[in-house]
């Protein structure tokens, strides 16, 4: 489980504390994405990290569960974006949980809303 604080909110270090807590699972899950992270600032750094995550996540033998807490502390494109492809693109081995006080980045990210839309809510 991530316990996410204000601080996390900015991709570098966002992906940081995650590849950092999927490493203590196996190293190996992360020593692709974590070279790409290192060029955090690049131009698509965060979809090629993403991307190569999927890849090896889908590869582990063993199911794995990501559990974001207080994940209401989200609210930067690029954070929101990479959670967005890791959730589209997840492998059927890995389950992902938030947990958080209010709607992700304000619920101003058309996917965010809708995940946390019910039937029933609305005008």
């Amino acid at each position: 489980m991530l316990q996410l604080a204000a601080e996390d909110d900015h991709p570098t270090h966002f992906f940081d504390v995650l590849l950092t807590a999927l490493k203590k699972v196996d190293p190996v899950l992360v020593k692709d994405a974590a070279v790409l992270a290192s060029r955090s600032g690049q131009e698509g750094m965060v979809e090629a990290l993403v991307i190569s995550l999927v890849r090896a996540l889908a590869a582990h033998p063993r199911e794995m569960v990501i559990i974001l807490d207080d994940a209401h502390h989200l609210w930067r494109a690029g954070v929101l974006k990479g959670l967005q492809l890791l959730l589209e693109y997840a492998p059927q081995n890995l389950q992902c949980a938030l947990a958080t006080r209010s709607v992700p980045g304000g619920g101003t990210v058309g996917w965010v809303q809708d995940a946390w839309t019910t039937p029933g809510d609305g005008p």
